[in-house]
């Protein structure tokens, strides 16, 4: 029985995921407010049916790491994907780089700041807690604006999936220079340097098996080898989400990439035929992966900690400081001409997978896994109300 317990509630989950993608798509509410929601239910529902959803922690807390890595690598994957690259993106490109360096290195400051002179804390240990929190989560943010027009839509997807990858490249660089000196800049230089070289390698293999391997189950065999790429550079310690996003964006922008040299060696037509199929594997993928990451995030959540004033008052200072931070600057760089660009700031699966990859050594006691939920839970609020504020000025504005 247990076995068809379980069948029924992995599809009724993705079908409710289905509906609220649907429901989303007419209100403007994300799609992931409704899956933490529906995870926050079946714990209360299960609670209230005597089940022991506690006794199952230690299952969940293996589990979301793993459906977080795999959530995020699929995620910036379907992102990079649907972006397309030209002459007439340059500045896009740039302004939304700009925007994930500054706005990151800029927001560390802040919360560095507010734990070191406002809650004394060890001022080393603060600098790299301070980095998970400034974060943009491109899993959250990404399907958030699929009802934003072009240009606001792309700059949240390249400047969220380049705020994953400078934060997780900060991280690591922090992690592993206890002390911070010349030799520690040229390493990281030599390793951005081989994931470069690495991504390169994979990019021209994998386009050229994409388009040669005539087996029908091409695409798992894809996917494969670039998780395998993937775990190997962070077996090494590499940026390995570099690989991926620039993986994506050479597949939906081939043409661009191939120079005269490498179009010898593809089939165009194919290859382009392969690549559309290929994008709606990955967002069906990508879509699978995120509805059960945030429904069982959602069902993990313990809200005894919330009531705590220390902990409130160290959660509403970091949340105001990052807004404050991007407000400011977006009205400094006037990017954000129809304040659509402010408020989609959310924290959550990049905040956590780095949060939990921190040894208890590591972790400061009054930045706790509480004080953690609490940003990403205010966060994903934020971004559900000025989402749906902006779908109904749209329509006032349309009518």
């Amino acid at each position: 029985m247990i076995t068809y317990d379980l069948l029924i509630c992995i599809s009724t989950t993705i079908i409710f995921s289905y509906v609220f993608d649907f429901f989303s798509s007419k209100t403007k509410l994300p799609s992931v407010v409704l899956l933490l929601l529906l995870g926050i239910g079946i714990k209360q529902a299960a609670n209230y049916f005597g089940v022991d959803v506690a006794g199952y922690e230690r299952q969940i807390n293996l589990v979301l790491p793993f459906l977080g890595t795999l959530g995020l690598i699929f995620i910036v994957l379907e992102g990079s994907l649907e972006l397309e690259i030209n002459g007439s993106k340059k500045m896009l490109l740039l302004k939304s780089f700009l925007a994930a360096l500054v706005v990151l290195l800029l927001t560390v400051g802040a919360i560095w700041a507010i734990l070191v002179y406002i809650f004394k804390q060890d001022a080393n240990l603060a600098f790299l807690n301070a980095i998970p929190l400034s974060v943009i989560s491109s899993a959250i943010a990404i399907p958030s604006v699929a009802s934003l027009s072009g240009y606001e839509k792309e700059f949240i997807i390249y400047e969220s999936s380049f705020s994953d990858i400078l934060g997780v490249i900060l991280f690591n660089f922090v992690l592993s220079n206890s002390v911070i000196n010349s030799n520690s800049f040229v390493h990281l230089g030599y390793e951005l340097f081989l994931i470069f070289v690495i991504s390169i390698m994979a990019m021209v293999s994998l386009g050229l098996l994409f388009e040669r391997l005539g087996h029908h189950k091409k695409f798992v065999l894809l996917l494969a080898v670039l998780l395998l790429f993937y775990g190997v550079s962070k077996h090494y310690h590499l940026s390995a989400l570099i690989l991926i996003f620039i993986f994506g964006l050479f597949a939906a922008n081939n043409e661009f990439f191939i120079n005269k040299v490498f179009r010898q060696k593809f089939k165009m037509k194919v290859l382009q035929n392969e690549i559309h199929h290929f994008q709606s594997f990955v967002t069906e993928i990508a879509f699978v992966i995120r509805t059960f990451f945030f429904v069982i995030f959602g069902a993990a959540i313990d809200f005894s900690g919330f009531l705590n004033p220390n902990k409130l008052l160290l959660a509403s200072v970091i949340f105001t400081s990052i807004y404050f931070i991007r407000f400011l600057y977006f009205k400094v760089t006037r990017d954000d001409k129809d304040n659509l660009l402010w408020y989609v700031a959310p924290r959550g699966l990049i905040s956590i997978l780095l949060f939990f990859s921190l040894s208890e050594q590591q972790k400061l006691l009054i930045l706790d896994q509480d004080v953690l939920l609490l940003v990403i839970l205010a966060s994903v609020f934020i971004l559900a109300i000025g989402s749906m504020f902006n779908a109904k000025k749209s329509v006032k504005i349309n009518h």
